[in-house]
């Protein structure tokens, strides 16, 4: 799905094509729409007054979503236009440093304590929630 929160006079198109192919056609997506890809690598282009580029390694099993995010202020703090891929890439999750054990005391603490994970589902009623406001 993509999802457009952007605030600004900037417009911006998002583009798909296949990651390592010079030959393949970039396809222009619709904000607010969803549409099916295969399984596989993919370069998501953002353009707009500059390109953005962002990987995408797509898997049969997981549902995607690109939120196009930023608020062009004229009195206030603005933020350029750009990609929230969600959720995250398993091979960029995969090169992360892993964290320090945590003391044991820190363990104790946290036992029994849900953790709060991110859900499609959760991320898709904050952004619907947000576009209400």
């Amino acid at each position: 799905a993509l999802i457009d929160t952007y605030q600004g006079k900037t417009k911006g198109t998002v583009e798909v094509k296949e990651a390592g192919s010079e030959d393949s056609t970039a396809q222009t997506l619709e904000f607010n729409s969803a549409a099916a890809v295969n399984e596989g690598s993919y370069k998501v282009m953002l353009k707009g007054a500059e390109t953005q580029e962002y990987s995408l390694d797509t898997s049969s099993e997981e549902a995607y979503i690109l939120i196009r995010c930023g608020v062009e202020s004229e009195l206030g703090t603005s933020w350029k236009q750009e990609l929230i891929v969600f959720p995250k890439n398993k091979a960029t999750e995969a090169s992360a440093p892993e964290p320090e054990p945590e003391p044991e005391q820190k363990k104790e603490e946290k036992a029994g304590a849900r953790e709060a994970v991110p859900s499609l589902a959760g991320v898709l009623l904050l952004v619907v929630a947000c576009m209400q406001n």
